[in-house]
């Protein structure tokens, strides 16, 4: 289970649960590793990658290897992740149709 918080043309970007030692982190993989199976998005990744994680709140950095990677996130589910994401832009639009509708 991953949560993804944008997407760009060669890499996705994606953040940690909520929930365990890398909360707060976030992460990036490239879309050639990422497909979309029955349990949500699954990464294919080589015994050699790492997984470079990034906390930008607390200028933290964390390197795991493959292993390391798929065991944080082995039963990862939605309640790992708190009240979800809120992007920027959805917020910014449910201010502008509750503005809108104060208007009318």
């Amino acid at each position: 289970m991953y949560t993804k918080v944008a997407e760009y043309k060669n890499q996705t970007l994606f953040r940690m649960p909520d929930t365990g030692e890398y909360a707060g982190y976030s992460f990036y993989l490239f879309n050639d590793q990422i497909k979309t199976g029955e349990k949500g998005i699954e990464a294919n990744l080589s015994e050699n990658f790492t997984v470079y994680l990034k906390d930008r709140r607390n200028d933290k950095y964390a390197e795991l290897t493959a292993d390391e990677f798929k065991e944080a996130m082995t039963g990862i589910t939605d309640a790992n992740y708190g009240n979800g994401l809120i992007k920027p832009s959805e917020s910014r639009k449910d201010r502008f149709t509750e503005r809108e509708r104060l208007l009318r």
